[in-house]
């Protein structure tokens, strides 16, 4: 790579650079450790674009020249995302030459955070929050076991209905058993999103915790996993969930009445919410019984 130290057109790379250091300060993002390159990799491609849109530095013809040194090194190239020309932004290698030099940014270091940030699944044995207890006993209790049968979030009714499931059904029965402390589990910051679709759209981490029994499509809709066709291991998989739910249930009575709210909920509900009717069957009672019989007895781990 050329060495920029004396040369004028490192004055615009490093233009560049602040200017995508601006750009994400402006969406109220924050650097990894000072540096941008290891910010950008926790963004979503619909934030990165906009942070990008923003960093666009702009150039004379005259200066073209001076910028074709960098362009040809890969630290800048030409973007597409705005109509005016000569238009530049800064490269993961341009963020790199600059970083490595003002920040001692190394490949050990970027692998590393690579390392933790994408690869380390520590969180999977974790405790469920509350919010996450919510969601799988609400898609439990309403039999979301496949695409099928997902809790559907495209239409604001819907969404309504799954919001008054939560607040007079999932939410109380959590709370009158202990297991969360949360009076509302809403968020107050969610825009114009729906608070059910901002909680649902917001459960990072399930996937990991459920061993990915907890799916989500991309047309805002969300289900569990279960192998339906098979009796023994949708057991074994919703008794999995419901022991990350409840740890462990203390007394026949308590087995009894989870048995009673689970059936209970999705009978008085399902039809209200659900287009198909599969699971909200006597047959289904017996293998949601049996389940929160393992857990019960231990035989959910």
């Amino acid at each position: 790579m050329m060495n920029l130290d004396n040369d004028f057109a490192y004055s615009y790379l490093e233009v560049a650079y602040d200017k995508l250091i601006s750009s994400i300060r402006q969406a109220k993002k924050k650097l990894v450790g000072g540096s941008v390159l290891l910010a950008i990799m926790k963004l979503s491609s619909n934030e990165l674009f906009n942070i990008i849109s923003n960093s666009v530095i702009e150039v004379n013809r005259n200066s073209l020249s001076l910028l074709s040194k960098l362009e040809i090194e890969g630290l800048i190239k030409k973007t597409d995302i705005t109509e005016k020309s000569n238009s530049f932004v800064i490269t993961c290698k341009g963020i790199f030459f600059l970083e490595s030099k003002s920040k001692n940014l190394d490949i050990n270091s970027i692998l590393n955070f690579i390392e933790l940030e994408k690869l380390d699944f520590s969180n999977a044995h974790k405790e469920l929050k509350n919010d996450e207890k919510i969601i799988i006993l609400l898609l439990l209790s309403l039999r979301s076991f496949s695409k099928d049968t997902s809790m559907n979030l495209n239409d604001e009714d819907f969404c309504n209905k799954w919001e008054e499931i939560i607040e007079n059904s999932t939410l109380p029965y959590l709370s009158e058993n202990n297991i969360v402390n949360s009076k509302s589990i809403f968020s107050l910051k969610t825009g114009n999103e729906h608070p059910v679709s901002y909680l649902m759209r917001h459960a990072n981490d399930l996937p990991k915790k459920t061993y990915n029994l907890f799916a989500s499509t991309k047309s805002n809709e969300y289900y569990l996993n279960i192998i339906t066709n098979d009796k023994e291991q949708a057991e074994g998989q919703i008794s999995s969930l419901l022991g990350k739910v409840f740890v462990s249930i203390d007394s026949i009575q308590k087995e009894r009445e989870l048995i009673n709210y689970l059936c209970s909920t999705a009978h008085k509900y399902g039809l209200s919410v659900m287009t198909s009717l599969d699971y909200l069957t006597f047959d289904w009672d017996n293998i949601i019984g049996n389940a929160v019989e393992r857990v019960y007895l231990g035989l959910n781990n």
